[in-house]
């Protein structure tokens, strides 16, 4: 259900955004929405979820959030020696393979 709202606050911060160009207080929810997508990549790391939300694919900027907190937070267990569970014979990089669904 995160991955739903975090689609929909972006979807409606983008639409609010392209109403009222040059209002920069229009940006903050889209900013925020990119900021959950972030955070929700860093807790998918942690539970071994390897794809990205499919109603991520239509907006490039989403998936590239999830995928950088997705990154970050490999790079940090890395870095701190901790591992996360994955499934059995997953490897440790995301699966962006469905990204050649995006617009």
């Amino acid at each position: 259900m995160q991955a739903i709202d975090i689609r929909r606050a972006y979807a409606a911060a983008a639409l609010s955004a392209e109403l009222h160009p040059g209002d920069l207080n229009e940006l903050i929810p889209l900013f925020e929405a990119l900021q959950r997508a972030e955070r929700l990549g860093m807790d998918d790391f942690r539970n071994g979820v390897k794809l990205p939300p499919v109603m991520f694919h239509d907006a490039v900027d989403l998936l590239s959030a999830w995928k950088r907190g997705w990154d970050l937070a490999a790079g940090l267990a890395k870095v701190s020696g901790r591992t996360t569970t994955y499934p059995r014979g997953a490897s440790a990089q995301p699966s962006m393979a469905i990204t050649a669904c995006s617009p």
